[in-house]
């Protein structure tokens, strides 16, 4: 089974960050606690708009990110964390249809993997040392989603996204199946 434990707008960041709003910190602290104290809890995967949330640097993100894991793994918790999601420039499900609507014969096919790897390869990096360093998972989703030049909006005819940032139940699907099942 699965509990979503998510607030919009509010990524999964510990300790006292800069222009954080104060309910979602205390929300991430009760979230913090709630799992901590939760003994049939073992798995939390953990996701965020990489570079989106509060204009934030991203050393104070990722070092916030870090508290996150490095909590939950003091709390015996196996922890996943998404590398970025590749981000549509537009609403994938509403574009297409108005471009089918319209007649266009251009449609985007999906995110260029060249542009998907010059924005996030750093982060990615980052994420790695930091999943290695405290014995947590990185589940790299562009290996699940992209292709070698492109990360297709569209997989065997069906949506990765619900909209521009969001993956569809089909892409939380193929994502899921990186999770240890016995975790």
């Amino acid at each position: 089974s699965v509990l979503m434990l998510t607030s919009s707008s509010c990524p999964p960041l510990s300790g006292d960050i800069p222009d954080m709003n104060r309910q979602c910190m205390q929300r991430n602290i009760d979230v913090a606690n709630y799992l901590a104290t939760q003994k049939g809890i073992k798995t939390v995967v953990l996701t965020m708009l990489y570079g989106g949330y509060l204009n934030l640097e991203r050393d104070v993100e990722l070092a916030a990110l870090q508290a996150s894991v490095e909590k939950l793994r003091a709390a015996d918790k196996i922890v996943y964390v998404l590398a970025p999601i590749p981000r549509p420039r537009f609403d994938v499900p509403t574009g297409t249809a108005r471009a089918v609507f319209f007649n266009r014969s251009t449609v985007p096919k999906g995110v260029d993997r060249i542009e998907y790897d010059g924005q996030y390869a750093a982060i990615i990096a980052d994420l790695a040392l930091i999943t290695k360093r405290h014995g947590a998972k990185l589940i790299r989703v562009d290996q699940i989603l992209c292709e070698p030049k492109l990360c297709p909006y569209y997989i065997d005819g069906k949506a990765m996204y619900f909209d521009d940032r969001h993956p569809s139940l089909e892409a939380a699907e193929r994502i899921a199946e990186q999770i240890d099942p016995n975790s």
